[in-house]
């Protein structure tokens, strides 16, 4: 067998659980259960999507133009479309229990520092497979960047838009979702709900800054995903939403939205244009 080695868990590649029948003789059928599996003193890897350092303080100078602070109670945008609500049906089973009806947002005084705002409480439901990917259970709310006949998008490069600040908390909630859909998404030409997103972190109830830059927002890692470049020239919406474990109840709330490096918020163009 040779000689000792002590392990250096810095190359570490995999772990591996190989079992043998009796007196180690190979085994052809059988299982294997494992569960709860827990690395002791490792600091939680940063994945791809996630963005703990996009979180800023919400007194941070150079915000940019003002898109929405549902002043009033108003789901109306700077582009004069609208907030909405939506969750995971019909795949999935996510309710939103308080912040919306079949009417709309119920925009109240939820904002920071006791302003109007955004607030949406959710009971998660079970995950669901699109394709050949899982998708963890959500619910949420989102803004549109075009007509309601879909005809028109918003030309963020032509304002000069570097990304989206807004400000955000959590209550029980593992983190929130941020997603850019851009003409390719909106119809669906990388794939079936495939969208550039960033993961931001949980806030246990605080209220904190978000500052993402149009370059931290990813793909998902699925299957035949068809990687286009996010085109901010041709945007169509926004949305938030709410991820935490199956069967999980929690909240978020969102406001002060802004786009970053735009000191004027143009009208919609034809799409394309």
């Amino acid at each position: 067998w040779g000689g000792n080695r002590d392990l250096d868990v810095s190359i570490a590649q995999a772990l591996r659980w190989m079992v043998k029948g009796d007196n180690n003789d190979p085994r052809t059928s059988g299982e294997l259960w494992i569960d709860n599996i827990i690395l002791h003193n490792v600091d939680k890897r940063i994945q791809h999507d996630e963005c703990p350092d996009c979180i800023a303080d919400v007194n941070i100078d150079g915000k940019g133009a003002m898109f929405s602070d549902f002043e009033g109670g108003s789901a109306e945008n700077a582009l004069e479309a609208y907030w909405y609500a939506y969750d995971d049906t019909p795949q999935g089973s996510t309710m939103i229990t308080a912040g919306a009806d079949l009417l709309g947002l119920d925009i109240g005084l939820n904002g920071r520092d006791g302003s109007y705002g955004v607030h949406i409480g959710i009971v998660l439901g079970s995950s669901f497979a699109i394709n050949d990917d899982i998708v963890r259970p959500f619910a949420g709310v989102g803004t549109n960047l075009t007509d309601a006949l879909q005809k028109k998008s918003y030309n963020a490069a032509a304002d000069n838009v570097t990304g989206v600040y807004f400000e955000y908390k959590t209550t029980d909630l593992d983190e929130l979702v941020f997603e850019v859909f851009d003409r390719s998404s909106f119809f669906e030409e990388r794939g079936e709900a495939v969208v550039h997103y960033i993961r931001l972190p949980g806030t246990d109830g605080a209220w904190v800054g978000a500052v993402v830059p149009w370059n931290v927002l990813v793909l998902p890692d699925w299957n035949q995903v068809v990687t286009i470049p996010l085109d901010i020239a041709d945007l169509m919406k926004l949305q938030f939403r709410g991820m935490g474990a199956t069967q999980f109840q929690g909240t978020f709330s969102i406001d002060n939205v802004y786009f970053m490096g735009a000191t004027t918020i143009s009208p919609l163009a034809p799409i394309g244009n």
